[in-house]
């Protein structure tokens, strides 16, 4: 049953292969509008996309809270491939990536598509200069996810966020919008945030991708809530100020995520 579970939901997933043809018409003509017009499109479509996606791993996902229209950039804790999808669907937002993720066979051509955000990690210098991409992208209309803790890490905790991702966001003055990402379940088991067996049902960063999305797809679901916070703005600007916002921020997903769950979330 679990074989064919998995097997159906990948058979699906390949299928939304045959879609690409539509978005690539539907962003053409977006983009053909303006910037502006063209991530609003995006923006429109991106719940959607990521609600397919969940459904073809068989996610199911709860809500605390909403994206607020003041903010202009999403920040979260990041512990999956799976958090991607899940954020599409909760914020409608488009994403921030390390800049060489664009030249990837096919995965670059969707993030391109999609409206991603390049940043260049290669130095700190290149990295705090690209990060003003961000806040030009929310000038021209963009509302951005960005996972600032530099990478898929262990659900231990929220681990610190990276200042110079944050450092152009903190001197434009942006609203910035904490939200967390806790999985409470997965094939009818609770998740113990305090347990490493647990956490790793559902965590992805010590096995291949491909084994990993197997096993997710052989459950009979697995279960997520997002949590949204306040949105804050940065006090001052200058390398001190990032790093204040940065831990703010990081202490308000904290403030979300799944150690502060109660067990009536988990039953």
């Amino acid at each position: 049953m679990r074989t064919l579970r998995a097997g159906l939901r990948l058979v699906y997933l390949l299928s939304t292969i045959t879609l690409v043809p539509f978005c690539l018409l539907y962003v053409g003509i977006a983009s053909a509008l303006g910037t502006r017009a063209r991530y609003r499109a995006i923006m429109a479509a991106t719940p959607l996309f990521g609600q397919v996606y969940l459904t073809a791993f068989g996610v199911r996902m709860s809500v605390e809270g909403a994206p607020s229209p003041q903010a202009s950039l999403y920040v979260a804790n990041h512990v999956s491939y799976l958090d991607i999808f899940v954020a599409a669907a909760a914020t409608g937002a488009v994403f921030v990536s390390r800049h060489d993720v664009k030249h990837w066979p096919l995965f670059g051509w969707f993030a391109r598509m999609a409206g991603t955000v390049f940043i260049d990690r290669t130095s700190l210098r290149s990295a705090i200069e690209s990060s003003r991409t961000i806040v030009e992208s929310a000038g021209d209309g963009a509302r951005i996810v960005l996972f600032p803790e530099g990478g898929i890490l262990p659900g231990d905790g929220v681990k610190s966020f990276k200042p110079f991702l944050l450092a152009a966001a903190a001197d434009a003055g942006l609203a910035v919008q904490p939200f967390a990402i806790a999985y409470t379940h997965f094939d009818g088991r609770a998740i113990d945030p305090d347990d490493a067996e647990t956490r790793n049902l559902v965590e992805w960063h010590d096995m291949p991708i491909h084994s990993h999305a197997w096993r997710i797809m052989q459950a009979r679901s697995t279960r997520v809530l997002v949590r949204f916070g306040t949105p804050q703005s940065a006090a001052g600007n200058g390398s001190d100020a990032a790093r204040r916002f940065a831990e703010s921020l990081r202490a308000g997903v904290a403030a979300l995520g799944p150690d502060t769950l109660g067990p009536d979330a988990r039953r």
